[in-house]
């Protein structure tokens, strides 16, 4: 059996398995049942990277059935757009987070894009996208920039570019609600503020 992935008390698990708005996954019984284990921190398949307090983790999970001969808990939902585990909403915190190695998680992402298909985005997501847009086709900023700003504030959230340099509509609405979960302002002021026109690289 592989060893748990902890460090300074937190169980760190790239999560492969989206399906809808949630990804699924499970936790070692000895992971969930470690008094030192404070934190468990997801990396979720071409999404973002979220925490949750063990006592959370416990208290969602405490009826789910154990599986492997009594080695695993779960499979379990994880759905960070509605911050649930399971059935039960959870204190969830998005990066980021400090100490990520972000080089591992952006290889994780990209192994792993072939078999990723994107959650569903609500509406408001895409009319924030056609902002972006309409902000790219009339120069005021670059696709670069847009997603430069995103990554400074989510360094861990890995855009997907068309060959040609461009994001889609439907990426760049994906990028928003995740960058939704964590924003402190509106996204133009976040995202768009004090941009300026540059060429492309």
């Amino acid at each position: 059996m592989p060893r748990a992935n902890i460090t300074a008390g937190v169980w760190f698990r790239n999560v492969k398995w989206p399906s809808g708005s949630h990804w699924r996954t499970d936790i070692p019984t000895s992971v969930f049942g470690d008094p030192h284990v404070r934190a468990a921190r997801y990396a979720l398949s071409d999404g973002p990277v979220i925490q949750v307090p063990m006592t959370e983790v416990r208290r969602a999970l405490a009826n789910s059935p154990e599986r492997d001969l009594g080695r695993k808990i779960g499979p379990y939902n994880i759905d960070p757009f509605a911050k649930r585990i399971e059935d039960c909403t959870v204190q969830m915190t998005f990066g980021p987070f400090l100490d990520l190695d972000l080089a591992e998680i952006h290889e994780f992402h990209r192994r792993e894009r072939g078999n990723v298909s994107r959650p569903s985005v609500p509406y408001e997501f895409y009319r924030m996208a056609d902002i972006v847009l309409e902000r790219i086709h009339s120069g005021r900023i670059s696709y670069g920039q847009f997603i430069e700003r995103v990554q400074e504030l989510n360094p861990s959230l890995t855009v997907v570019r068309s060959s040609d340099g461009s994001v889609s509509r439907s990426e760049i609405a994906y990028v928003l609600r995740v960058n939704h979960l964590r924003a402190v302002k509106n996204f133009e002021d976040e995202l768009l503020y004090g941009t300026q026109p540059q060429a492309e690289s």
